[in-house]
This record gives C-alpha cells, structure tokens and sequence, in this order.
C-alpha cells in the first residue's frame, strides 16, 4: 500500500506522520512509572513498612473486586496503586531496614578505634599514589578500597556478633586479600561524611544505595589480618579471580601508556586513571566510554554476533551464545546498572529472536529498568544510571523518526548506489551512517545535557562531535582488548598483536580527548538549572513521548522549549534582583577556610580558599557552595596569608570561575617555596591581576564598606599567621570580621587598636586557643562567632566559654556544616546547612 492509498483516517489523525504516529502498547512503560512513584515517595514522603504492605494489600484486593465486576479502568488503577506500594515497601526495605546488630547503627561521626572480623565480599581496588603536588600538605600514598560485611567485633576481651555492610580503606598497600576471606581488622571506624555545604555530592546517601552505613580505615596493611580462606567453590571468588587474571593480561600486553585506559575501558577499572584524565573525559563529555555502559556491551555483543554469523553453528546456539557473553560480562564488570540494562536489553532481543518474536523498544527498556531497580531501588537516584536510561530512550524515540523519514526515498537511494563505482558506494554508505550518528549525538547531547549540568556543572558542546569520531577508535580498543584476552591462552603472538591494536587505538582516543579539552570552546563550567526546571524539562520530554497524539507540531514544541530555557536562566535571578542582604557563607572544609561573602549590590568574593588535604577535595566543596547560589565570576578573592589551607583549593578554582583581583598580604610571597610558587603561576596562568593589601585599605561601594585593619605595610614580627589578613565587612550598621590565622603578635598588635564592635566574629586560627583570647572578645564583643575547622571536642568548650561570657553564639562547621549569616534591616540571622537537612 503506497502513502496514496492509506486510508482517510489516517491523515485526519496524523497517523502518517512520524512525528504524532500513535506508539504501540507498551504496558511495562506503565509499570515502570507506577513502581518508579513507589520508590520516590518512600524517599521523600517515608511511611511505616507496615503502612506500605497495608496500602498494597488493600489495593490487591480492591483490583481483585473491581476485576470481578468488570470495572476494567478502575481496577487497572487498583493494580498500578498496588504495584506503587509495593515498591515503596521495598525501597523502604533497602534503605531504612536495618538489623539491630547493624554496625554502621552503633557508630558515630567521629573516628573511633576498632577491633573486628569482617568477610570480603568485593575485588581489592588499588588506586595508585597520585603524583606529586605541592599543593597538597602530604604526600599520599596507595590506597586500597573493598566492601566487607563485619561478622564480630571484640569489646576488650569478648567477641559478639554483628552484621551488616561497610566500606573499607586501608592507605598501604594490601597483598594476598581476595574475595570470601574472613579478615581481622585493626582500624578505625566512622559513620561515612554526610555533605556538608549546599550542593555537595552526598557520599552518606551514595554509600546508603549500597547498604553500607559504616567507614572503616587503616594506615597500615599489616592491620588487615587473613583469619580464614574463603571458599575456592565461591562464584563471587571465581569472578573476583578471573578479572584479576584479565587485568594482569592487559597489564602485560597492552602498551604501558594504554593498559590503565585499556582496564577502564574493559574491565570498568577506573581506579588506575589519575584525576586529571578522569577530568579530561568529563568536561568533554566522553567519561561513557569508561563506564562500563550499553555502548560497551553493544560492541562486543556485536562483534562476537559477527563472528558467530559465519560459523556453521545454528542461528539458536548463536542466539544462546550471545546471551552468555552478556551475562559474563555483567558479572565480570560488578553488574552496575548500565551494564545490567544493556545486558537485560541483549537478553530480550536474542529471546525474540530465539522464539520468532517481536520486540517494543521502549518496552524491552522498561523491562530493564524493573530489573535495575529490583536489584537496588537506589539506583533511581543516580546520576550514571539516569543518564545511561536516558540516552538509551533516546535512541529509542529518534531512530524510527529517522528510519520512517529516510524510508520515504531508500528505493531512489539503491537506485543511484547501484550506478555508482564501488569506491563511491563505500564512501556513500560510511557518510550516511556517520550523519546518522551525528545527529543521533546531536539529539542525545540535547536530552542529557540539562541533567549533566545539574549533577557536573559542565555543558561540552565538544561531546557532539566526539563521541561521533570516537565511535571507531572505541570499537577497536574494545575489540582489541577483548581479543587479547581471549587469545592469551592460544598465541601469545596474537594476543599480543590484538593488544597492539587496541593500544594504538586507545592513544588515537585519549590523544583526541586530550587536544579537545585544551580547546576553549570545548566545555563550559556553569551553575546548573534548578530542581523544578529539570523536572519540567523531562516531564514535558516524557508526555511528548508518551502522548504522541497530543503533540503540538514541531513550531510549537520548539517554542516551547525556547521559553522553558529562557525561563530556567531569567526566573531564578529575578528573585534576588532587590532587597538583598549581605550574606556570608562560612564553608564546611574541616581544617581550612574559605568564605563567600555575597554584598548587597550583586558581587561576590571569597575570603580564602584551602583546607588541610587535597586541594581538589576543597575545590569541590568550595565550588558547589558557589554553583548552588547560581555564581559563575567573583569580584575578588582575599587571601589571608601563605598556609596551604588557605589557598591550595584556588587553582583549581581559577579553572571553573573567573576572578577579578585577587588580593593578598604585602608578605605573601616573602618566603618563596614550592607550594606559593604554583600559587603564582596559576594565577599569571588565568590572567588574574594581583594586589597587595594592608591596613588602611578601605573598598567602599554605596551602601557597604570593606577595610583592611591588619597587617601593617611592613608586617609584624613573627609568622605568616602574625601577618593575615584581617578585613572588616560593615553593611546596615552591622560589621563583620574576617581573621585568618591570626595569632600574636600580630593578635596583640589588633586589639590595642580602638575597640571594634562586631555582630559576627570568624574565630582565628580555627578556634585555636591563643588565638581566641579574653581580650579579643572583649576588644569585638561580637553577638555571632563562626568557628571553622574540625575539632569539637578539644577546645570547642574553652572557646565557647571565652565568647559565651561576652554575650556571644558560637556556632562550628564541625557540627553544622557550612554556615550562612545574613545581615539585613532586621538584623542578623545565622543558620546551619546540617541543621536544615532531613536525615
């Protein structure tokens, strides 16, 4: 039947056009929604487990009466409801039930020694010592990372049981350790770290997807003990033993360069890539490539359905075959969630194909989804499963729209082919498949890009073209080096040569990967849109999928999603466009300080940016505090003085924002050493002028003003912390005071100066005791003290008693995390970001 002749109806209900052609019943998309409903209430809006099995036994049996009087609509609604249940009742099973011998249930935040026998249930991870930074206050070592299920722990001289799942680290290297064995530990052992600064990555909550509510730590390998030797009948050992094997052969073969890469790409070893490579492939938006992901198991299951076409064996042997492989390689790869979705996806397709079947797309999707989410309910709520769902649906939705839309002139298409030279056909055929990648990344960088903004802070325009180049040199690396493992034990010749192969194509990917990130325009740091436009963006994408009747036409839609992004990027900053108050923000860093300071007129600075660790640990923290109130340039940075925890997070920092000045003490740069040098140079590196400072400097703008009162020109006697840089903050007949470090005589010099009333005090030095004397309060009488640092228990209660007995609140990061203070017309109000969070 030509388009001529279909029927009327089809055109009046726009059934002819791709666009609004009706989708096929797809009832797992259906139950997908219901179950995905279930566990996001159970997250957010938690009920009893005993409600949640009431709720889905009162909606079995009212689908079971409305089925009997044949109320088909309503009944349907009774089995959706039951299935929402049941799925919060199992969500709330994974994430809130717990048994009371629960390690992680009898421990706190702060670090307590432990003594206890635990089972290895994962791999050892090795993650090798970075390299050196000067910017780092020591120098790191290896550092091994596994997951144990404790079974007894001693209490002086007796053992009881416990249960559970927490992670182990131990900073050494670990030899002879292996999956099934009973091991004694010797450490220390801590809740995980919840975040403590607005939009920080919650590692707690990512820790809590997996079961695991306990940290346990070592610096010594000769802690970890070997009691017992597990099971060699352990499929879980098996495993564990095989993929070491297969790292070893990519180790050995592979070209030295390549093997880490090689490993990632493979096996999902990330942990041999240093963060500057991990970097690279994320702000290009390539990390895919080493997520062990559909694109991976796609490639290999194609290869190998290749070969297995030109065998003599039967298309249903082939069929089962395939469906092994996908099945090995999830579990050689720890089964995470993009791979158990690609593998469900292979499973579905070569059961059609075994039993003459048909498949839905979308319903082979949802199938897979279930899965994942049967396995862990928390996967919903990660980044890497919601984007590789994403994409997959994606694909899903365009390439019928391409396949019906190019369809329309494929006989005039073989009609030129067959006409043209067969070097001309091959060039043909390789143009159009490579359009159709292009416009197929095209289409998926557009879908997942708001998402990775939100979750990365980067926007790559790069990731368009490059995973269209990449797409060849990633097939051959993949093939490569699964060719090396499969003829290690035949030829060692072979083997060897398929590895060169797959390493020649891993230095073609990273080269490319590399050069694209030295590119200006490649990527882009931004804020990232807030929850309600991402959910507003994705529910509109999800009806135009699911409502095909109900799409507007094309115009429309695009103007549409025009006036979504220009509200996502207008709305949020017309709500503080007036009346702003003057807000500091104190960052949680544990031992370091950073603060930024918001003026009333719309600028922002920072006072200081470092913390005792590595730096790119306090960039982080420091750059979500800035991403989560929408910052992208500040005004000025002050530097206190020239300790590592106060500057060594800003190099990183001068990468994702642009700085107008930064300002720094005249004794900034009078010790000269490794660390201050590098300062220097990534500051001259980002173009960034500098400024020195001293007492007398006064910034004053309308309605605030901002005045240096220490050091003096020439500096004082004694330490850099003698010489920070002291800054008083007034707004509203309301002042501020920023100390640093300061500590005498530098402390002594300040307070024989004219008292100096102040409404927030940031306590020097970190609370330290000598910084934080008697004749300091009385010299600011400050209503607020904000303490920043990690200790709480030292000489947390001799510095609150100090400040208390002049009438002042003493708050921590320590114990609230970031801290914000806000003065306005109605005075100052201080607030905990720990104190607000539900937990």
């Amino acid at each position: 039947m030509t388009a001529m002749d279909e029927p009327s109806y089809l055109s009046q209900t726009g059934a002819n056009d791709p666009w609004r052609r009706p989708a096929r019943y797809q009832p797992l998309v259906i139950v997908l929604a219901a179950t995905a409903a279930g566990i996001v209430a159970d997250r957010y809006w938690p009920m009893p487990l005993v409600a949640w099995w009431a709720a889905a036994a009162i909606a079995w049996l009212g689908w079971q009466i409305l089925r009997r009087l044949q109320r088909d609509q309503l009944a349907a609604v009774a089995l959706l409801s039951t299935v929402t249940a049941t799925a919060a009742a199992w969500h709330h099973l994974h994430w809130s039930v717990y048994g009371a011998d629960d390690l992680g249930l009898h421990v706190s935040q702060d670090r307590k020694p432990i003594c206890m026998d635990a089972l290895v249930l994962t791999r050892v991870c090795i993650q090798p010592a970075p390299p050196p930074d000067p910017m780092r206050p020591m120098m790191a070592g290896p550092r091994v990372q596994m997951d144990v299920a404790p079974v007894a722990l001693r209490n002086r001289q007796q053992w009881r049981p416990v249960s559970g799942r927490a992670r182990l680290t131990v900073y050494s290297e670990v030899h002879d350790v292996h999956v099934g064995d009973r091991v004694r530990i010797l450490g220390y052992v801590a809740r995980p770290a919840v975040a403590r600064n607005p939009g920080e990555f919650d590692y707690a909550d990512y820790l809590r997807g997996d079961r695991i509510l306990a940290q346990v730590s070592t610096n010594y390998a000769g802690s970890i003990v070997v009691v017992e030797r597990g099971s060699p009948w352990s499929v879980a050992r098996w495993l564990a033993a095989l993929r070491g094997r297969c790292a070893a052969v990519l180790q050995q073969s592979v070209p030295t360069g390549q093997s880490a890469l090689a490993q990632a790409v493979l096996l999902g070893a990330r942990e041999q890539i240093d963060d500057d490579e991990k970097a690279a492939f994320v702000e290009t938006g390539t990390v895919h490539l080493l997520a062990i992901s559909g694109l991976h198991v796609g490639i290999l299951v194609g290869a190998f359905s290749f070969l297995l076409q030109r065998s003599s064996l039967s298309p249903k042997l082939c069929v089962v075959l395939l469906a092994a492989l996908a099945i090995t390689y999830m579990l050689l790869t720890d089964a995470r969630a993009p791979v158990v979705r690609a593998t469900v996806l292979v499973l579905v397709y070569c059961a059609a194909k075994f039993f003459g079947r048909p498949t839905a797309g979308f319903n082979s999707l949802a199938a897979a989804a279930l899965v994942v989410l049967a396995m862990n309910p928390a996967d919903l709520f990660h980044t890497g499963a919601q984007l590789s769902f994403l994409a997959v649906a994606t694909v899903i939705w365009v390439t019928p729209l391409w396949e019906r839309t190019d369809g329309r002139n494929r006989w005039l298409q073989h009609a030129i082919l067959a006409e043209l030279p067969w070097m001309q056909r091959i060039l043909w055929v390789w143009g159009r498949a490579a359009r159709h990648l292009l416009l197929v990344s095209l289409v998926i960088w557009c879908v997942t890009t708001p998402l990775a903004m939100a979750r990365f802070h980067v926007i790559a325009p790069a990731a368009i073209p490059l995973n269209t180049v990449l797409s060849i040199p990633m097939t051959l690396a993949l093939v490569g080096s699964f060719g090396a493992l499969l003829l290690a034990p035949l030829s060692r010749l072979l083997s060897c040569a398929s590895a060169m192969m797959a390493g020649g194509a891993l230095w073609l990917l990273q080269a490319v990967v590399d050069w694209s990130h030295r590119v200006p325009i490649s990527h882009f740091a931004v804020p990232g849109p807030p929850p309600w436009w991402l959910a507003g963006f994705y529910g509109g994408l999800l009806l135009l999928v699911a409502a095909p009747r109900l799409r507007p036409p094309r115009r429309w839609c695009v103007a549409l999603a025009g006036a979504w992004i220009a509200a996502g990027l207008v709305f949020p900053w017309q709500l503080e466009a007036e009346d702003r108050p003057l807000r500091c923000t104190y960052v949680a860093l544990g031992h370091g300080l950073s603060v930024l300071v918001e003026l009333p007129d719309g600028r922002a600075m920072l006072y200081d940016a470092g913390r005792m660790g590595p730096p790119a640990s306090g960039a982080k923290a420091i750059s979500a505090v800035l991403w989560s109130r929408g910052i992208t340039h500040l005004d000025a940075v002050f530097l206190s003085h020239c300790d590592l925890d106060h500057y060594n997070a800003l190099p990183e920092l001068l990468t994702q924002f642009s700085v107008g000045k930064i300002y720094v003490t005249p004794t900034m740069y009078e010790t000269p050493n490794a660390a201050v040098d590098a300062l220097g140079d990534a500051i001259d590196q980002n173009g960034v002028e500098q400024e020195a400072v001293w007492a007398g400097f006064q910034f004053a703008e309308g309605s605030y003003k901002i005045e240096v009162l220490h050091p003096p020109r020439k500096g004082v006697l004694g330490s850099d912390n003698a010489n920070s840089l002291v800054l008083a903050i007034e707004y509203a007949d309301r002042r501020i005071l920023l100390t640093g470090d300061l500590e005498s005589p530098g402390l002594d010099d300040l307070v024989a100066e004219p008292p100096h009333d102040c409404d927030v005090l940031l306590a020097p030095h970190h609370g330290g005791r000598r910084s934080n004397t008697p004749a300091l309060a009385r010299w600011c009488s400050p209503e607020w003290v904000v303490v920043s640092g990690d200790d709480r228990n030292r000489t947390f209660a001799n510095l609150k008693s100090t400040y208390e007995a002049e009438g002042a609140q003493v708050l921590s990061t320590a114990e609230l995390g970031a801290i914000t203070t806000e003065i306005g017309p109605k005075g100052v109000h201080a607030t905990g970001y720990l104190a607000n969070q539900r937990r």
